[in-house]
C-alpha cells in the first residue's frame, strides 16, 4: 500500500484549468480494513482502476461486479466502497482531485452526477503508469509533486477519452432520508446515538430505518456510526498523537476498555501500535 497525500502549494506546478489539483493518489494491494463501509467526498471527484483480482462496487441501492481493467468515475457526493470477492486480493489505484475554477473536461464528463463504468482497452498501459509510481512515494515520502501530477493528468486524461468512447451509466437510488441519517451519523461520532434516537429523530420506525439505511448503503447504521468513529480514530493517533483514553472520550466510548477492543476489531491492533503497523504494512508493500 502507498498513498500520495501530502500537497502544499509549491509541489503542484499546475494551478489552473484545463488541470485539476490531486488530492491522494492511493494503491491498495488488498483489501484494508476501512474498505467494506460506505464513504463519500464533499468536494472531490475519484477515478479507480481495478489491476487485479475481482470484487464488487457497493452504491446506493445497487452493487456493480469489478474485475480487471474496470475504470469507475464517482462524483462528489455518491455514498461508495469496493468489496473483494472471496479471498481474491483486489488490488486497485484511486485518484481522488478537485477541479480548478473555470472546470475541466474531467468535471463535464460527470455534470449529471453520475457515476460512470469503462472497461479499458489498455490496462497494460494503466499498470506502467502506477508502477511508475511507487519508487517516487519511497523517495518523496508521499508528497504530490510535479512528478505524480504529471503521471495522474495523462491517466484521467486517458480515461477520460475512453469513458467518453464507451462509458456507461450506472443508476444509484438514494432516498433523501437516507443520506441524511448517513451524514447525521458522521456528525455525532462524539456522543452517544442509538437507533431509537435515529429513529426519533426523522420520525421513522426503527425497523424501517434500518431497512432503508442497508438496503440504500449495504450497512446497518450504528455498523457505519462504528466505522466512522475508526476512521475519525486514525486521525486522532496518526495527526494529533491523541493517547487512547483522549479518543476514547472524543467518540463517546464508556471507557478506554470498550475504545480499544473496538479499535482491536476494525484494525487488528491496539491503539498504541498503529502508528508501528501502518509503517510496517508500508514497507512490505
Amino acid at each position: 500500500m502507498w498513498i500520495f497525500n501530502r500537497t502544499d502549494a509549491s509541489s503542484n506546478p499546475f494551478r489552473e484549468a484545463p488541470f485539476v489539483y490531486i488530492t491522494q493518489v492511493s494503491y491498495m494491494a488488498q483489501a484494508q480494513s476501512w474498505t467494506p463501509y460506505p464513504h463519500f467526498h464533499t468536494d472531490e471527484y475519484e477515478c479507480t482502476l481495478v489491476l487485479r483480482g475481482n470484487g464488487m462496487l457497493n452504491l446506493p441501492g445497487c452493487r456493480e461486479p469489478l474485475t480487471v481493467g474496470t475504470i469507475v468515475f464517482i462524483p462528489p457526493g455518491v455514498a461508495h466502497f469496493y468489496q473483494m470477492e472471496a479471498e481474491d486480493p483486489l488490488e486497485h489505484v484511486a485518484i481522488r482531485f478537485r477541479p480548478f475554477p473555470g472546470g475541466s473536461d474531467l468535471e463535464q464528463l460527470s455534470a449529471d452526477g453520475q457515476v460512470r463504468l469503462v472497461q479499458t482497452e489498455q490496462p497494460e498501459l494503466y499498470r506502467r503508469m502506477f508502477e511508475m509510481m511507487e519508487p517516487l512515494f519511497r523517495s518523496s515520502g508521499g508528497t504530490v509533486d510535479r512528478e505524480i501530477q504529471i503521471l495522474c493528468l495523462l491517466f484521467l486524461d486517458t480515461a477520460r477519452r475512453e469513458f467518453s468512447e464507451r462509458g456507461r451509466i450506472v443508476p444509484t437510488y438514494t432516498p433523501e432520508y437516507a443520506n441524511d441519517i448517513l451524514v447525521y451519523l458522521q456528525k455525532n461520532i462524539g456522543r452517544k446515538v442509538t437507533l431509537q434516537e435515529l429513529a426519533e429523530h426523522f420520525s421513522l420506525s426503527q425497523s424501517h430505518l434500518s431497512r432503508v439505511f442497508l438496503k440504500t448503503y449495504h450497512i446497518s447504521p450504528i455498523n457505519y456510526l462504528i466505522y466512522s468513529r475508526m476512521r475519525q480514530a486514525q486521525v486522532y493517533i496518526l495527526q494529533d498523537d491523541l493517547p487512547p483514553a483522549e479518543i476514547a472520550r472524543r467518540l463517546a466510548y464508556h471507557n478506554t476498555w470498550h475504545f480499544t477492543k473496538a479499535f482491536e476489531q476494525f484494525f487488528h491492533c491496539r491503539p498504541e501500535d498503529y502508528r508501528a503497523f501502518v509503517a510496517q504494512n508500508e514497507n512490505r508493500d
